[in-house]
């Protein structure tokens, strides 16, 4: 009789052992599983945190966004002007006056680098990770005096020789792999220097002796039925009085009519649109690089950054660009109509970058 008892009390102990047990076993399951969906969202909440758009301007003034409405100002630890920005390799890179540069994660945070000289940088490009083989040379920045720097991690740079003393004012990486030529830099008087690596420089004759201010590279490569490559203009240079230079093999640069007499800033490509900027709130379109069309842009402020963000937000591809006064100009809609964003500055700004 107590045999049976203890029997009994055992299978009622296993029993609840078993089904405990499962409970906390379940119980457990649960919680790694909460766990990890916390980590995730942790990892996502820590990537959305990374503006996507980065304005730099005046007095070390940085401004960043995720939306295109909401601009924050940030520390950048400098009163010196800032001059270009850009976006590669997971860092943004600015550059300014009296060899300033600066590098950040995330647009927020922002730490100097060494740079070397003293000389002003104007503007700073990046290979943004394509598949280079110039890996020394992942972001290059240029500026006053003919100066030429590269770096492959946007934190420790090397002065080149760029054979020239004229300032160089703008800078852009050419992608493509048809040509020899990776990087193309403008300057004053007509300065057009070209390199394969951005160690080793050649000057190429642009044809015109006004400034040229900025350069992008286009890229707009198709084949016909019979296989001969079609181009449109691939690279595109603009500059002071208007001046605007195009070429398809990035060596015989030619000069198309603007339609203006003012200075023209920066220029981007997007959504088969060429757009360039300048003074006195002009910006000018095109479908091809060779006839341009004048937009209102709604302000009279100089515009000297532009670029272009590419199905943002989901699929609403937009250009913004930024100017004096801290103005800050989005249009999408190809440049025809444009809507002004509160800066909440004064300043100018100089440049604008997108994080692809």
């Amino acid at each position: 009789m107590n045999l049976g008892n203890k029997k009994s009390n055992l299978l009622i102990l296993l029993a609840v052992f078993i089904v405990g047990g499962c409970g906390n076993f379940s119980g457990n399951y649960e919680e790694i599983e909460s766990s990890t969906s916390s980590e995730s969202t942790t990892t996502t909440t820590s990537s959305d945190s990374t503006a996507s758009f980065v304005a730099v301007g005046g007095d070390g003034t940085i401004l960043t966004s995720s939306d295109l409405t909401t601009w924050t100002s940030r520390e950048s630890g400098t009163s010196n002007s800032l001059n270009g920005v850009t976006f590669g390799k997971y860092s943004y890179v600015a550059v300014g006056d009296n060899g300033t540069i600066l590098t950040s994660p995330d647009g927020m945070t922002w730490t100097s680098r060494t740079s070397g000289t003293s000389n002003s940088l104007s503007e700073v490009t990046s290979t943004k990770e394509y598949n280079c083989a110039c890996a020394h040379s992942t972001f290059v920045a240029v500026g006053d005096n003919g100066t030429i720097l590269t770096s492959p991690d946007g934190t420790t740079w090397t002065s080149r020789t760029s054979g020239t003393s004229n300032s160089l004012n703008g800078v852009t990486y050419v992608r493509h792999s048809i040509f020899l030529t990776k990087f193309v830099a403008v300057g004053d008087n007509g300065t057009t220097l070209m390199s394969p690596d951005g160690i080793s420089w050649t000057s190429r004759t642009s044809g015109t002796t006004n400034s040229l201010n900025g350069v992008a590279y286009i890229g707009n490569h198709t084949v016909a039925g019979d296989g001969t490559m079609l181009t449109s203009s691939d690279l595109v240079a603009v500059g002071d009085n208007g001046t605007i230079l195009t070429t398809s093999n990035a060596y015989t640069l030619t000069p198309r009519t603007s339609g203006i007499s003012n200075s023209l800033s920066e220029i981007a490509y997007g959504d088969s649109v060429y757009m360039t900027v300048g003074a006195n709130g002009h910006v000018i379109t095109s479908p091809d690089g060779t006839t341009w069309t004048s937009r209102t842009s709604g302000t009279s402020s100089g515009l000297s950054g532009i670029t272009f963000a590419n199905d943002y937000p989901f699929g609403n591809s937009t250009f913004v660009t930024v100017g004096a006064l801290g103005t800050i100009l989005t249009s999408s809609d190809n440049g025809i109509t444009w809507a002004s964003r509160a800066s909440g500055i004064t300043k100018s700004l100089q440049g604008v970058a997108y994080k692809e």
